[in-house]
């Protein structure tokens, strides 16, 4: 009869611990799930394929370079947004002397904007100034790593 109780016990203890594990691969995988829909639909994106570097110029000590961008929010909410240019190319190559430029959205005359939830905008002209290191010459002419930060 002890032999029988201990037999049970062990099925029992099996059953009680495959469920635990269930419950963990599917709060896993639910969670895992639930990450990746957070990081893809609800922050501000910028369209690559409709997105370009379009011009610079050097004025003075200032070294002037316009992009075109356009921006896609999957998130049902408004976002207020400032975009960061990376340009530590321009850096190195002698062009200027920061790396990191905020963008001024030339049409809005505003350093922010506004992108209503689940919507694109399309083709905003966006400029970005810094402080001339002596180069005149872009090492690249592609759009560079751009930042959102929301506001």
């Amino acid at each position: 009869m002890n032999h029988k109780i201990k037999k049970r016990g062990s099925y029992v203890m099996k059953i009680v611990l495959l469920v635990i594990a269930i419950i963990l691969i599917i709060f896993c995988l639910f969670y895992k799930n639930n990450l990746a829909n957070f990081v893809n639909n609800s922050e501000v994106k910028i369209i690559e394929n409709k997105s370009f570097l379009s011009d610079f110029e050097v004025i003075k000590n200032e070294v002037h370079i316009y992009c075109v961008v356009s921006l896609e929010n999957n998130s049902s909410e408004t976002k207020k947004i400032k975009l960061v240019g990376n340009f530590e190319n321009e850096v190195e190559n002698g062009l200027l002397i920061s790396n990191n430029l905020e963008a001024h959205f030339i049409e809005a005359d505003s350093n922010v904007i506004n992108i209503e939830g689940t919507s694109n905008i399309n083709y905003l002209k966006i400029e970005f100034v810094g402080e001339c290191a002596g180069g005149s010459v872009m090492s690249s002419r592609s759009l560079p790593q751009i930042d959102i930060i929301e506001e």
